[in-house]
């Protein structure tokens, strides 16, 4: 039963492989290839809580010549589920260490120093990743974000831009060139965002027009403010009414439409 419960977890069948190993525990409690499974099968079955206490207990019972690199990748997930990154980025190393071929756990730790806003540490995982030629547009978007976040507007940009290259036809390079581009001219003094911004409402279809909510609203606002300076008083109302169409609470939006004169 023990073997079948290894042989369910690499079917993907996860559930089922939590029900033999935790029916082989009533005769072998002491098993740590059980507490292996189980902790990898909690994991995807998104019982983190329950993987967690499976995987300390592997490690308690493990002799070092048992524990193999996935069992230190699969702690550094359920670390990073549970809000211990830090701990998280050293079993992602120590996999690493074991096996090289584990290239995807660079984008974990990434993932990780984003959520501990260590950019420069993120920026340089995500670096190593595109000068090795390996890099997609998952990790444009992640490095262009470290860098945002670390306010290197212009470096954003460029990795925003390769993000609209490779997907012209999806909206998050748009939004992230048009933030950017704002940063990069916070004063509005050239309307650098506008293009970015008019290309990004295209590419939003109308049933999707909810859940991107919030950025279409901050896209209405930045266009309704450009055509405000340019005292386009038709425009503005259109934009005000997009917005209200999309939140009809929206107070700024109302006042700001029945201060218009058109």
């Amino acid at each position: 039963r023990g073997r079948y419960a290894g042989f369910l977890y690499k079917a993907k069948q996860y559930a089922a492989s939590i029900e033999a190993a935790n029916e082989a525990k009533k005769c072998d409690a002491k098993n740590v290839f059980l507490d292996r499974y189980l902790a990898y099968s909690y994991f995807e079955t998104g019982d983190y809580t329950n993987g967690m206490a499976m995987s300390k207990s592997f490690f308690s019972k493990a002799s070092p010549e048992k524990i193999i690199a996935q069992d230190y990748e699969y702690r550094g997930k359920l670390y990073a589920k549970t809000g211990s990154d830090s701990l998280a980025i050293l079993d992602y190393k120590k996999a690493l260490e074991m096996d090289s071929t584990k290239t995807e756990l660079s984008n974990d730790m990434s993932n990780a120093y984003m959520k501990m806003k260590k950019y420069s540490e993120a920026i340089t995982m995500f670096k190593a990743k595109v000068a090795a030629g390996k890099a997609g547009v998952n990790d444009y978007y992640g490095l262009g974000r470290a860098y945002y976040y670390s306010k290197d507007f212009v470096n954003a940009d460029s990795c925003f831009s390769k993000i609209v290259t490779a997907q012209p036809e999806m909206g998050l390079g748009y939004l992230w060139k048009a933030k950017a581009n704002v940063q990069q001219d916070p004063e509005n003094k050239v309307w650098k965002a506008k293009e970015w911004y008019e290309k990004y409402i295209s590419k939003i279809k109308p049933e999707d027009a909810e859940k991107n909510k919030k950025d279409l609203i901050d896209a209405y606002n930045y266009l309704a403010a450009y055509y405000a300076k340019k005292n386009d008083c038709a425009n503005t109302k259109i934009y005000m009414e997009k917005i209200l169409a999309l939140d009809p609470a929206n107070a700024q939006a109302k006042k700001v439409k029945a201060e218009l004169k058109c």
